[in-house]
């Protein structure tokens, strides 16, 4: 059984008036649900290569950061994470979905 309610996350996003409102309340939501988690949203442009800008809650408000980072200077390990689900779960028949 999931610790997410998904109609608390449905009522909530609902409420959210913007993509930047529907960001705030899904970070909000993940916070009270885990308070010890800090819960980030990063935005991957494909034509880029890039995360481009990323979204955090500080001091209750939602926070952005413009910036670009391509994937070429991240760690290896994360962008194994990201980019080959296998590296999570040790199966190599996977595929990623951002391949």
């Amino acid at each position: 059984m999931s610790k997410f309610h998904l109609r608390d996350i449905s009522e909530r996003l609902t409420s959210s008036l913007d993509l930047e409102g529907v960001i705030d309340q899904l970070l909000a939501y993940l916070r009270a649900v885990q308070p010890d988690w800090h819960p980030t949203l990063a935005f991957y442009e494909g034509s880029r290569d890039s995360f481009v800008r990323v979204y955090a809650r500080e001091h209750g408000r939602l926070e952005r950061r413009d910036l670009v980072v391509p994937v070429d200077q991240l760690p290896a390990r994360l962008v194994r994470k990201f980019f080959q689900p296998s590296a999570f779960f040790n199966a190599d028949g996977r595929r990623s979905f951002l391949a």
